[in-house]
């Protein structure tokens, strides 16, 4: 720390011996300087004036503690926080303080930002002022935040075109360009959050989320005061610094500056169309920018070299901003965001699409938890919503099946598995109006789409294996009464529907007359199809079939091979006839046959008792 002096502590672990119970641990801490002699003022006047020491400058807050409703953000007039003023100088040291104690990298760089960047703004969120006492404020947290955009879409589409990397400056608007391949974000004003450092005793209390609140709405103009005709602080102007640019002016020190804290209602704010921020992205400071109603737009797929940690883009858009939707976007805004997210919906459709996807290779190992919130699925639908949503087709009549007969406790889990990735993606997307827990959303996420185990999801959660498995198949079952109640229906739709009680049959006109055209035409194909099937019988038979001898001649199977022997393979004689005796069948083939006739003519006495007394005729054959 510091120069290289040694006056931070660098402290070793050595190793040394210890008793039965273990191992004992030395401390050893560098005291003795070896830039500087000890005590040399040259160390403490660089340390000082570069702010390397700020570790010791943390506020001790020794007031009680106010709700943060009751706290107020200033802004900080940096030409009287850099003046080198006595007491601007003691809440510059405190303001690095915080910086250092809720940050893992801190240069001198960042207090090089903090004095001279252009774009760069300061602000703190102090407790109620008491007049009375003569002191600084007590710093419950400090917001510096970074002015970006408005970049000409001409030069962003040449950017683009050119595949350049992108200039310093401009972070969101040039990553968001790049990534979504648009040239109009970039043209779009917004404010860039770079760190909102709270006190390191009052994490949690709700002040950083207080002071996000304040800075929102101070973008978005709530506080404006309509006299105040400036857009800017009144530069100071007194001295030998005098007037003008970078290039003419004079670094002298001044004798008229401004309050070094600014009320907000006195300063009107520049006009932006959005605020974000960028950070290695966790769970907690996930949720905590989520909450404050800010949309993931880009999270980097390498990890970063230092943290090791995936960096995040999110934005919240202005609800008073101008911005026109992209086209082809459509008038629904982000769910939660209101309707000011409806221009940048299309942005974050887009992002949670590709990061879906991007679970099972880049993101695998990103806990389950954070890329839940990431997607933002909804988990909680009513009963009317359920019934009227279209459910779409994810899975064949084989799949439900093996869902049936996992929901019926007839298989394992491991027989569906194949189906959770496809049920897990319709999920995210909304396709599903299914209320689950939390639990069983991170469960299907996990295993669906990040390819883990149900153990390791539950040992992320901090969940027991066997509860999270139950969990897991009650949601699978859910799933599953959705689709088969989606089946159901389909195959209701295709069903007549019965008329309702006491209701009246609708009535057609020309209804009786389209009845009489289709049984008539129902009648002649009947007729023509008897027809065809008698034609089809009478060619089957043939004229000398036995069932036709019979039938016109009386003649029985019997006769016909008695004809046949007297023929004996040859001819007929000259005459053309050959005579055979009847047998006792053909007698009762004949009286068969007569009676029948009988009952088809209706004479009853013509030929009664005549038909079995043929003994002595003779059938004949002709050929």
């Amino acid at each position: 720390q510091g120069d290289g002096a040694g006056g931070g502590k660098d402290a070793a672990k050595v190793a040394g011996g210890g008793g039965s119970g273990g191992r004992v641990f030395k401390e050893v801490t560098l005291e003795e300087p070896i830039r500087y002699k000890a005590g040399d003022p040259t160390e403490a006047w660089l340390s000082s004036l570069l702010c390397l020491d700020a570790a010791k400058h943390v506020p001790r807050i020794t007031r009680a503690l106010p709700h943060p409703e009751k706290c107020e953000l200033y802004y900080v007039n940096r030409d009287t926080l850099f003046s080198y003023h006595k007491a601007s100088e003691v809440f510059l040291q405190r303001m690095v303080a915080l910086y250092v104690s809720s940050h893992y990298k801190n240069t001198p760089n960042d207090l090089q930002l903090m004095s001279d960047a252009p774009a760069h703004h300061l602000f703190v969120l102090l407790a109620p002022v008491d007049e009375t006492i003569n002191a600084l404020p007590d710093i419950l947290a400090v917001v510096q935040v970074c002015l970006e955009g408005q970049i000409s879409k001409a030069s962003a589409l040449k950017a683009l075109d050119s595949g350049a990397l992108t200039p310093h400056g401009d972070l969101i608007p040039w990553t968001v360009s790049q990534q979504f391949q648009d040239g109009a974000f970039a043209g779009l004003s917004g404010a860039r959050i770079v760190r909102i450092a709270a006190h390191p005793d009052l994490c949690g209390t709700g002040y950083g989320s207080r002071a996000a609140t304040l800075l929102e709405r101070y973008y978005a103009g709530a506080f404006a005061d309509p006299t105040v005709e400036a857009a800017e602080l009144r530069p100071a102007t007194g001295g030998a610094g005098g007037e003008g640019d970078l290039r003419t002016e004079k670094i002298a020190p001044r004798s008229d500056l401004g309050p070094l804290l600014v009320s907000l209602p006195e300063r009107p704010p520049e006009e932006v169309h959005w605020l974000g921020v960028s950070y290695g992205v966790t769970p907690q400071l996930f949720n905590f920018w989520a909450r404050a109603g800010y949309l993931p737009l880009y999270v980097r797929q390498t990890p970063s070299e230092v943290t090791g940690e995936h960096t995040c883009i999110m934005c919240k858009p202005m609800a008073d901003a101008n911005v026109e939707a992209v086209d082809g976007a459509d008038d629904e805004a982000v769910d939660g965001a209101g309707a000011a997210s409806r221009w940048l919906a299309p942005f974050v459709s887009d992002f949670r699409a590709r990061y879906t996807t991007l679970l099972a290779s880049a993101f695998r190992e990103a806990p389950s938890a954070l890329a839940l919130a990431v997607l933002a699925p909804k988990t909680t639908f009513s009963r009317e919503a359920s019934a009227k949503a279209e459910v779409p087709e994810v899975v064949t009549p084989y799949d439900m099946k093996r869902l049936e007969a996992y929901s019926r406790n007839l298989a394992d889990y491991r027989l569906v598995m194949d189906l959770v990735p496809p049920l897990a993606r319709a999920y995210t997307r909304g396709d599903f109006p299914v209320s689950v827990t939390y639990v069983q959303a991170t469960l299907l996420l996990g295993v669906g789409l990040q390819h883990k185990t149900v153990v390791q999801v539950a040992t992320e959660l901090d969940v027991p294996a066997q509860q999270s498995l139950a969990l897991f198949s009650k949601a699978l079952c859910k799933f599953y009464k959705l689709l088969d109640a989606r089946a159901a229906k389909a195959v209701e739709r295709t069903l007549p529907r019965a008329p309702a009680p006491g209701a009246r049959a609708p009535i057609v006109e020309d209804g009786a007359e389209a009845l009489e055209a289709d049984l008539a035409a129902g009648a002649a194909r009947a007729m023509e199809d008897e027809a065809a099937r008698a034609a089809r019988a009478d060619a089957a038979r043939g004229p000398l079939s036995e069932e036709h001898l019979r039938e016109e001649f009386g003649i029985s199977a019997e006769a016909n091979e008695a004809f046949d022997a007297a023929l004996a393979g040859g001819k007929l004689p000259e005459s053309g006839a050959l005579s055979v005796k009847v047998s006792a069948t053909d007698k009762s083939v004949t009286a068969k046959e007569a009676k029948r006739n009988k009952r088809k003519s209706g004479d009853g006495k013509a030929g009664k008792g005549k038909a079995g007394k043929g003994g002595g005729k003779k059938a004949k054959r002709s050929k």
